[in-house]
């Protein structure tokens, strides 16, 4: 398609349009979705999903589709972050810590016992 003398094909991989498109996603899904009554997260993870290769394919797979792809899983992740009581941690501040050592010491664990006898590696 020719815009204003630029070529704009699908899927697109210039970053510049990429960049506005993104945008644009941002700043006008939320409107959308507070009508909808589908909560913000959920809804930038669909528009996500239906501008990508596996949707639309309205963009290509490239780098800077990736970098964007990161950063809003940061952003999930945030929001998790703030939706956390810290209170709530603090009072089962025990459970969570024999909790989060086990879930690193018994992979581990079998990771190395099985690396050792069945693969054959040395210590």
């Amino acid at each position: 398609m020719d815009w204003i003398g630029l070529d704009l094909t699908f899927p697109i991989t210039d970053p510049t349009w990429i960049f506005l498109l993104v945008l644009l996603i941002i700043l006008f899904a939320p409107i959308l979705l507070n009508k909808l009554r589908i909560p913000h997260i959920i809804g930038m993870i669909l528009a996500g999903l239906a501008i990508g290769e596996h949707g639309f394919n309205i963009l290509a797979r490239d780098s800077s589709f990736q970098l964007f792809g990161k950063v809003g899983l940061y952003y999930i992740m945030f929001l998790a972050g703030l939706e956390m009581n810290m209170g709530d941690f603090k009072e089962t501040r025990n459970k969570a810590l024999v909790l989060g050592l086990l879930a690193f010491i018994v992979p581990i664990g079998i990771g190395f016992v099985a690396n050792v006898s069945y693969l054959k590696y040395g210590i």
